[in-house]
């Protein structure tokens, strides 16, 4: 089971003083969202770290800000998202998204919450409140700054509620200035069943390798028999396992296992949009046996230097050409982007692993066994849009021991 996959995106705002979805099926990974996809997991990317980013939330958080920009802040932005020019479209465009991501509109599919804390009662621009006024998910909230303890805890405790517990105490008093005038939260959260779940009788520890080849560790894993889909891409040296939620759900997990000798920085390193289309080509259907780590990650980024230089998003904090309030114009002073993800056997709600040191009783094995373990990446992909929610990379686990 994956419960609780989360990723938060903070942004907050410094205002100077003074002054698409075209369709519910896509047949390719659109390059545009793919690339910033893996752009953002290439900057975040640590080889002797574990990784994961919620590029989705990142991108459509950064995105929702077009309707209130203007000048080259907005042409770059729909340069960058490929962006309609029509407003009216765009917010379609946004609903339409949001409920297909979210299964539907099912409660067990990929969830935004947004919120807007205003420093003081102070008048939003009328874009932003057509933007709220669309947007069930988005609240404005007003607070005077001068209690930064408030704040901090409001926005504490709306992104703890959001992400299930996962994310906690990410807001602190430095990050709420004198001089701060709005900061923006996005909450993001997934966690359907697998479609077929782990015996938890069969999570026990299991060999696994991370970069010593001259030790043994292990590692709490999961077991499973069944019918799977699986590609290999050899050029990237990897092999790619699909994991499906529930029949409700229109997302799987995929697995992305290197070759025995291949490094994992420099499949990283090659990994391009393209690559996405070619696992979804070669993908086949086999009987197996796999092995799959019990695993959890956090990971926090700052996304300002990735924004402003890597996707050249630059004018969002050089130039005052957001219109949050109608008395001035803005700039953004930071990004902050954090994710998290938990897999495990639909057995353990908790975050914990029922762990036994013997197999439950089944037929013959099967003929392929896929065995996870080594380091690996893996990707949330949402199929029918073709987007990757989230990515990411297991170096060590957590409970790795020698043996």
């Amino acid at each position: 089971m994956w419960y609780g996959t989360v990723v938060l995106f903070l942004l907050w705002v410094l205002a100077e003083s003074g002054s698409g979805v075209g369709g519910l099926t896509q047949l390719r990974f659109p390059y545009s969202t793919t690339n910033f996809s893996l752009s953002l997991y290439k900057a975040a990317f640590k080889p002797e770290q574990n990784v994961v980013v919620a590029p989705f939330t990142l991108q459509n958080s950064v995105a929702m800000l077009y309707s209130i920009a203007t000048g080259t802040t907005r042409d770059r932005l729909r340069e960058v998202f490929g962006l309609p020019a029509n407003f009216t479209e765009f917010i379609i465009n946004q609903k339409l998204l949001h409920y297909t991501l979210s299964d539907a509109g099912g409660s067990e599919g990929f969830r935004m919450k947004n919120r807007i804390i205003v420093n003081g009662f102070r008048e939003v621009d009328a874009r932003m409140r057509d933007i709220m006024h669309e947007d069930l998910d988005t609240v404005l909230m007003y607070f005077d700054f001068a209690q930064r303890e408030g704040v901090v805890r409001r926005a504490n405790h709306f992104l703890s509620m959001r992400t299930n517990g996962l994310i906690r105490d990410t807001l602190f008093l430095g990050d709420v200035p004198k001089q701060l005038q709005m900061i923006q939260l996005s909450a993001g959260s997934f966690r359907p069943p697998f479609a077929s779940g782990f015996d938890a009788r069969d999570t026990i520890a299991r060999d696994f390798r991370t970069g010593w080849i001259d030790k043994l560790y292990q590692t709490t894993t999961m077991f499973k028999e069944g019918d799977f889909r699986f590609a290999r891409i050899p050029e990237l040296e990897i092999e790619v396992l699909e994991l499906p939620f529930h029949s409700r759900s229109d997302s799987a997990l995929w697995i992305m296992l290197p070759d025995r000798d291949a490094e994992l920085d420099r499949i990283v390193k090659a990994l391009e949009p393209e690559h996405f289309d070619a696992i979804q080509a070669h993908f086949s259907m086999k009987r197996a046996g796999i092995v799959v780590p019990v695993f959890s990650i956090k990971t926090e980024f700052n996304a300002t230097d990735f924004l402003r230089d890597t996707i050249g998003l630059d004018a969002l904090f050089r130039l005052r050409e957001l219109r949050f309030f109608d008395d001035h114009d803005s700039a953004l002073d930071g990004v902050m982007h954090r994710a998290a993800i938990s897999v495990h056997e639909r057995s353990a709600e908790a975050g914990g692993v029922a762990t036994v040191h013997s197999f439950s009783k089944r037929s013959a094995p099967a003929a392929y066994q896929f065995y996870v373990g080594r380091s690996f990446l893996f990707a949330l992909v949402k199929r029918s849009s073709k987007q990757l929610l989230f990515i990411g990379h297991l170096y060590r686990p957590h409970d790795l021991v020698e043996v």
